[in-house]
């Protein structure tokens, strides 16, 4: 992993990191990266919804999401699943699909999984991106999406609860 200075470039580009702690154990956290309705629950930032998504998670699977904005603009993203160490790291492949399937040059997302007790601690990094607009729009997105993984996660623990 390529190390940002403090406005986030390298010499081979732009990427960014965003670290988040969790009070869920570190295998519900892999689980709502890894089960696609877990995952369709948190991943799109708010107000988005997703209309269509697969996922083959395994190393070499591939994912599609479309999701659709507030104000009706469609989005389609897809990529591949590089690597998965269960429960610890995923890393997969990112890209935008136009309206006439032309796509935006590929990124690269990793996710690290602490066990820190009961709690988790998330780094995600992604990168590298064509200009800052880009890396501030995913920066932005993601860091919606998991805020809203952080009340999934409490949904989730309040349906499985014993009793």
């Amino acid at each position: 992993m390529l190390t940002p200075g403090p406005d986030g470039e390298t010499a081979n580009g732009l990427q960014f990191t965003l670290v988040r702690y969790f009070d869920a154990p570190r295998a519900r956290v892999f689980r709502m990266w890894s089960e696609p309705e877990l995952f369709r629950s948190w991943s799109v930032p708010a107000g988005f919804h997703i209309a269509h998504g697969s996922s083959d998670f395994r190393p070499g699977g591939t994912w599609c999401c479309h999701m659709v904005a507030p104000d009706g603009i469609e989005h389609r993203a897809s990529g591949r699943y590089l690597e998965i160490l269960e429960p610890e790291y995923i890393a997969l492949s990112h890209c935008w699909e136009d309206a006439h399937g032309e796509h935006s040059p590929e990124t690269h997302l990793g996710v690290s999984l602490d066990a820190l007790s009961e709690r988790t601690r998330l780094i995600l990094h992604q990168g590298l991106f064509a200009s800052e607009a880009d890396r501030s729009g995913h920066q932005a997105g993601w860091s919606e999406c998991l805020d809203t993984l952080a009340d999934q996660l409490h949904a989730l623990a309040a349906r499985e609860k014993p009793g």
